[in-house]
């Protein structure tokens, strides 16, 4: 995400809703595979409307909430009473997590705005442990969401999610294996796994 996404995003932390109920979160989160002694990495959770439906699940485990708009991050803390949750401050392209330390990375409605993709996937193939898996998903397709940044004239006109289909061929590319991508109106999920060697 670039300085003027951090500025953008900082400004809209106190305004800024998601409209899909945690309960929907949580069920996707469900059949996502999160496990009750999971670490997972929520990756650009603004104010963590992941957050607390993934900390429901994690019980022995650890959710860690990170993002690079500090003020979103602020507003999590004051607004959410998630258990097992933890805030970093952080860019995607360059995370400050040793390697292996997350059994599952879930990157929601965050993915258009990281600025080197390539560079982020990296990223989370290094952090995440053998046989993890990260997450990409949206609640509508790539065609809609691109669309809908096309009409907001500031910084993120030109984000772009990237057909399901480029995005498999990203992640084939950086060494993750075992895809799986679901791309249809209402949404968009694409997931794979790191080799156990």
């Amino acid at each position: 995400m670039s300085r003027e996404h951090r500025f953008f995003f900082n400004d809209l932390a106190e305004t800024w809703h998601n409209k899909t109920p945690a309960q929907s979160l949580a069920y996707a989160m469900q059949y996502f595979g999160i496990k009750e002694d999971d670490m997972v990495l929520d990756i650009g959770a603004g104010r963590g409307a992941l957050t607390v439906p993934l900390s429901t699940l994690v019980k022995t485990g650890r959710v860690v909430a990170a993002d690079l708009s500090d003020n979103m991050l602020s507003s999590a803390r004051k607004m959410l009473n998630a258990e097992h949750a933890h805030y970093v401050c952080t860019d995607a392209c360059a995370v400050s997590f040793r390697d292996e330390t997350f059994d599952k990375i879930v990157c929601y409605s965050t993915f258009p705005h990281i600025q080197n993709p390539l560079r982020a996937l990296v990223e989370f193939l290094r952090i995440l442990k053998p046989s993890g898996k990260v997450l990409i998903f949206h609640n509508c397709c790539s065609r809609k969401l691109n669309h809908y940044h096309a009409r907001i004239p500031n910084v993120v006109t030109f984000d772009k999610l990237p057909k399901s289909e480029h995005l498999q061929a990203l992640l084939r590319h950086v060494g993750f294996t075992e895809i799986q991508t679901v791309e249809k109106p209402d949404l968009y999920w694409v997931e794979a796994g790191k080799d156990v060697s």
